[in-house]
């Protein structure tokens, strides 16, 4: 009976106090009487890049509960917050809290680093040094800065943590005349088979360089090419590109003659000239580079010219660059 009394002159005493306040005041003191089950954020996960800013909500259920909710990140060097805001500072992971209560929600917040800045191309330049996204094997120094602000990967051999092998002493050095496919007087590649019966090449980047990142080349190959530039007199021969991805190693052949079973996929004037190659990363996909996850620790490009002594190999520009449309 006493707990039963207790009950009834709660009610009176709540009653008597709700209609002694103003609405707003009675709607505070309901809301506090109804019990929050929990909390959400409206974006679980969000994606941004540095600098840039989105606004999260969170909502106190069950809906009608308002109350204070206070907002936190567990890395305010990647991410901070600020009721709601949250601002991308650096590239890495971060997670925003919103909390009301002994009631949480969280949001995973991934940073990307924003896009450098890139200058539009000098119009003067070759088609060939008007693209982006260069990733270079190939190219003498004076074009190299011609487009530096546009190269991802510097891929030339530096004796350091990227090289040039010749395979077995199967290339002996060629004897360069004239300027090189940009018409500098400046150097390429000029190597003559020797008499070992096979001749290889390969354009290492080691471990220490670190990993090379062509994803994007994987994801949309359809907007990028492998570029080379060859010159010749001699008519029937051959030469096999071979490009890697730690697993399997795909293989093309750009010449007048068939290389170990594998047709042609085009060929050049043999006048002596210099001419471009091209090859659409879509082919090199197709034939199953895997270029989803970044490389190391291999031969980027590696050139076979066959093994009749004194077949001339002369190459220039060669790279992996994003063609302007």
């Amino acid at each position: 009976m006493k707990f039963k009394a207790l009950l009834i002159g709660t009610f009176f005493a709540l009653t008597s106090l709700l209609i002694g306040c103003s609405e707003n005041a009675a709607e505070e003191i309901l809301n506090d009487i109804i019990s929050a089950t929990g909390i959400t954020i409206d974006q679980p996960t969000v994606e941004l890049e540095e600098g840039q800013t989105v606004s999260l909500t969170a909502s106190i259920e069950p809906a009608g509960v308002t109350g204070d909710v206070a907002w936190s990140t567990s890395d305010a060097s990647v991410a901070t917050v600020d009721n709601g805001t949250v601002t991308a500072v650096k590239a890495g992971t971060a997670t925003i809290v919103a909390s009301h209560g002994a009631f949480t929600a969280s949001s995973a917040v991934t940073v990307t680093a924003a896009e450098p800045e890139v200058s539009e191309p000098d119009p003067s330049l070759p088609a060939t040094l008007k693209g982006y996204e260069y990733f270079v094997v190939q190219m003498d120094q004076s074009s190299f800065e011609s487009i530096e602000d546009r190269v991802a990967a510097d891929l030339r051999p530096d004796e350091g943590t990227k090289f040039l092998y010749i395979w077995d002493g199967t290339f002996n050095n060629g004897t360069p005349q004239g300027n090189n496919f940009y018409n500098l007087d400046e150097g390429w590649i000029s190597f003559v088979v020797g008499t070992v019966g096979w001749s290889g090449a390969g354009f290492f980047a080691s471990s220490s360089y670190g990993e090379i990142d062509m994803t994007a080349i994987h994801a949309n190959p359809e907007n990028y090419a492998f570029h080379a530039a060859f010159k010749s007199t001699q008519e029937n021969t051959s030469y096999t590109l071979m490009f890697a991805d730690g697993t399997s190693e795909i293989k093309v052949v750009v010449g007048s003659v068939a290389q170990e079973g594998i047709a042609p996929y085009t060929d050049f004037a043999r006048d002596g000239e210099w001419h471009s190659v091209e090859i659409p990363m879509q082919h090199l996909i197709d034939q199953g580079l895997n270029l989803s996850s970044p490389i190391s620790n291999l031969n980027v490009l590696a050139v076979l010219a066959g093994g009749v002594t004194g077949t001339t190999l002369d190459m220039d520009a060669a790279f992996f660059y994003k063609k302007t449309k």
